[in-house]
C-alpha cells in the first residue's frame, strides 16, 4: 500500500472513532456516577414525586444536593415535589421554602456564570415568588446585553413588565433599557443598507420614554427619537418627541434646542398656508416666546429667521384670502385681510411683498370695520431677523 503524506494510518482513525464514542457516551457517564438521578430528573426539568409519604426524603435530598453544589439537580427535585396531594400544610410549607432558597441560589449561581440566560428565563415558569421571578428576569436580560442580544434583552424587559407590573426592580430595567437603546443607536447598517442601521433603537428608546420616563438619559431617547424620526420625514411625530422632552424634563440642558425645533417642525409639516394658518398662528406664539425667554442664546439667529418665515407666511395666508374677497366681490373682507397681510410683511421687512400689498390695497376702498387682530403677542414693526431695540422689545412684552 503507498501512502501519501497526507493520508492517515489505520490506527490513527480508529482512535479518532473511539474518542468521538467517548464524547457521545459521556452524559450517559455522568448519570452512571450521579446515584439516584434520571436523566428525566437532570437534563428535562422536574420529575414529580406524587407519593406525600416520599416527599420529606426527596426534599432532604435535594438539600443535600444544593450543598454538594448541583443547585440544578436540587432544584428539580424540590420542584417535583410540589406534584404530591394531600400533604399537611406543614410539608406544604416546608416544600416552598425548600424551592424558594434553592432557586435563589440557582438564580445567584447563574447570573454570576453569566454563560446562559436561557436557564434564568426557565426560571420564571416555576411560579417563583415574584421577587425572585423578576430577578431572575432582570439578570436574563443584562446576560442577553452582555451577549450583544439587544433586541432579546429588550424583549425580556418587555415581557417581564406584562408578567410583573410595578415590579422592584424598575431601576435595574431602566438602565438596561437605556444601555439597549444607546448601544442600538451605533448599530450599522446590513445588506447595503437595507437592514439594521439606528432605526433598530427606535422600539427600545419609545418603551423607555413611555414605561420608564424618570429614567438616566431619557431625555437624550426624546432627543434621539426626535431625530431618528426627522431622517424619516415624520415631522409630526418629530415635534411629538420634542414636546414630551419639554413636558417631562423641563430642566434638561436640551430643553432650550427642544423648545426651538418644536415651531420649526410645525412649520415644516405644514402643506397650505391657507388651510394650516391655526398651525402658523401656535408657530408664531412658541418663536416669540423663545426669543423672549432666551435672549443672547447661540441659536438666537436660527429662531429669527424661523420667526420671518412665519411671519412671511401668514402674510401670504391673509394675502391669498383677500384676492379671494376681491374675486367675490367683498372688498370689506378684502381689505380687512389685506391690511393684516401687510403688518406681517413689514414685521418680516420683507419689502417686496410690502409693495405688493400697497399697490393690492390702493385699489380698495379704505376699510370701514375694525381691523383685525394680529396672531401674535409681539407689537407691530418689531424686526424678527435683527433683535429689538430695547424700547420696542419692552412693548413686544
Amino acid at each position: 500500500m503507498i501512502r501519501t503524506p497526507h493520508s492517515d494510518s489505520p490506527r490513527l482513525v480508529v482512535a479518532r472513532a473511539l474518542a468521538a464514542l467517548l464524547a457521545l457516551l459521556a452524559p450517559v457517564a455522568l448519570l452512571a456516577t450521579a446515584s439516584c438521578r434520571s436523566a428525566d430528573t437532570y437534563f428535562f426539568g422536574p420529575e414529580k414525586t406524587e407519593d406525600p409519604a416520599a416527599v420529606p426524603g426527596v426534599l432532604d435530598q435535594a438539600e443535600a444536593e444544593a450543598a454538594a453544589g448541583d443547585l440544578k439537580y436540587a432544584l428539580n427535585l424540590a420542584l417535583g415535589t410540589r406534584a404530591a396531594l394531600g400533604q399537611t400544610p406543614e410539608m406544604r410549607d416546608r416544600v416552598e421554602r425548600t424551592v424558594e432558597r434553592i432557586a435563589a441560589l440557582r438564580i445567584d449561581q447563574l447570573a454570576e456564570e453569566g454563560t446562559n440566560p436561557k436557564a434564568l428565563e426557565k426560571m420564571l415558569d416555576y411560579d417563583l415568588p415574584r421577587q425572585l421571578a423578576v430577578s431572575a428576569g432582570i439578570s436574563a436580560a443584562r446576560l442577553w446585553y452582555a451577549k450583544g442580544k439587544y433586541d432579546r434583552a429588550f424583549r425580556r424587559i418587555r415581557d417581564l413588565d406584562t408578567q410583573y407590573p410595578a415590579h422592584h426592580e424598575r431601576i435595574a430595567a431602566g438602565e438596561i433599557l437605556t444601555d439597549v437603546g444607546f448601544t442600538l443607536l451605533e448599530a450599522r447598517p446590513t445588506f447595503f443598507g437595507l437592514f439594521g442601521g439606528p432605526k433598530r433603537a427606535i422600539p427600545s428608546l419609545e418603551y423607555l420614554v413611555l414605561r420608564y420616563p424618570s429614567a438616566p438619559r431619557c431625555d437624550d431617547a426624546y432627543a434621539e427619537l426626535a431625530r431618528l424620526y426627522l431622517e424619516d420625514r415624520d415631522y409630526r411625530t418629530a415635534r411629538q418627541r420634542y414636546e414630551d422632552l419639554l413636558l417631562y424634563h423641563p430642566e434638561s440642558e436640551l430643553s432650550i434646542y427642544a423648545e426651538a425645533q418644536v415651531p420649526r417642525l410645525r412649520m415644516i409639516s405644514l402643506k397650505s398656508p391657507e388651510y394650516d394658518r391655526r398651525e402658523l398662528v401656535l408657530a408664531l406664539g412658541e418663536l416669540e416666546r423663545w426669543l423672549e425667554r432666551h435672549p443672547g442664546h447661540e441659536l438666537e439667529p436660527e429662531v429669527r429667521l424661523d420667526l420671518a418665515d412665519c411671519l412671511l407666511r401668514l402674510a401670504e395666508s391673509d394675502f391669498a384670502i383677500a384676492r379671494f374677497y376681491v374675486e367675490i366681490e367683498e372688498e370689506p373682507g378684502a381689505v380687512l385681510h389685506g391690511e393684516r397681510a401687510l403688518e406681517f410683511a413689514r414685521r418680516a421687512r420683507d419689502d417686496r411683498l410690502v409693495g405688493r400689498l400697497e399697490r393690492f390695497l390702493e385699489g380698495l376702498p379704505p376699510a370701514t370695520g375694525v381691523p383685525l387682530p394680529l396672531d401674535g403677542p409681539a407689537a407691530p414693526g418689531v424686526n424678527p431677523i435683527e433683535p429689538a431695540e430695547p424700547d420696542a422689545a419692552g412693548a413686544a412684552r
